[in-house]
Parts: C-alpha cells; sequence; structure tokens
C-alpha cells in the first residue's frame, strides 16, 4: 500500500504527500527479506513453531522517509493526511476514467481515512505510539538482518526508480 500512497501523491490533482507523525518505516529491500527467509528456514530450530519479525530493527520516521523521497522526486507539498484523503476522496468522485489514478488506489480510500483518524486520534493524545516490531530472536538468526541499515536515500532512490520503471509512479 506504500508504493500506491506514493503514486496517489504524485497524481496531478494530488500533487502532496501526507503527514502522518504518528508512523514509523521499517522497511527492508526484498533481498535482505529473502535472505532472512531462507536463513530462517535452513536454520533449526527448538521449537516446531516460530513466529520472526522481518522488519527493519531501525525504523526511521514518516517525516524523514518524506525527506528522503523529496530527494528523489519532485518537491510536492506535504499536507495533514486527513486533507490528503479529502483530496483523493474528491479525485476518486470526479474521474471518468480508471487510469486517471491509480486504480489500486481507487480501492483504498476507506483504508487511508482510517489512517487520517488514527493520525487525529494521535495528535490528541488518546493513540499509543506507532508499533515497533521486536527483531532481536530474527537478528539472532539472519546476520542480514543484524548487519541491515535504517533506511536511507540510496534505497529510497532504488525503490523509486524501480516503481517508475514499472509505471506505477
Amino acid at each position: 500500500m506504500w508504493p500506491i500512497l506514493f503514486s496517489i501523491s504524485l497524481h496531478p490533482q494530488i500533487q502532496a504527500f501526507p503527514s502522518m507523525p504518528n508512523e514509523l518505516v521499517d522497511w527492508i529491500p526484498v533481498n535482505i527479506a529473502a535472505s532472512c527467509i531462507s536463513s530462517l528456514l535452513l536454520t533449526p530450530s527448538a521449537t516446531t513453531y516460530s513466529v520472526h519479525n522481518i522488519v527493519n530493527p531501525h525504523p526511521i520516521s514518516w517525516d524523514s522517509m518524506l525527506s528522503l523521497l523529496q530527494t528523489c522526486t519532485s518537491l510536492l507539498p506535504i499536507m495533514p493526511v486527513k486533507e490528503w484523503t479529502k483530496r483523493l476522496a474528491e479525485v476518486v468522485e470526479t474521474i471518468e476514467n480508471e487510469t486517471e489514478v491509480p486504480v489500486r488506489g481507487l480501492t483504498l480510500p476507506s483504508f487511508f481515512e482510517e489512517m487520517a483518524k488514527q493520525q487525529d486520534r494521535g495528535a490528541s493524545g488518546n493513540l499509543k505510539k506507532a508499533k515497533v516490531f521486536e527483531t532481536k530472536k530474527t537478528e539472532g538468526v539472519c546476520a542480514e538482518l543484524r548487519e541491515c541499515r535504517a533506511v536511507d536515500g540510496e534505497w529510497v532512490e532504488r525503490w523509486v526508480g524501480s516503481w517508475r520503471k514499472e509505471g506505477f509512479v
């Protein structure tokens, strides 16, 4: 859903990124995730069932992610997520052709509206801090995750480049 959000943000009728101060970004490149999955599958476990979190052990704030993203894209303004979702709803109402907005974005307005509500609750102090998944157990098995760095400009440039190549943004 994150690439969809970016694609929608770059749409000519939206042209803004949503501000979500209560969000954290714990993404990792797919090659690190794949290495972790391989390591976990090939490492004998003391138990028959084990749960592992394959996320970045060094999450960054959404605002930091937007700063990185803005270096890879045109400098779009940042607006409150509530206003961004309102703009998305207006676009969805006015389109005549599904190809005018990324089709997947048309199916997610309610998801983004719920994110806006959560951000509102967070601003009023009613929402807990963003979830941070524990990775120590997974890091104990996966050197790739142990050595993983926080999301940085190099990764964001690669992701945006991939999305552009695929016609997603």
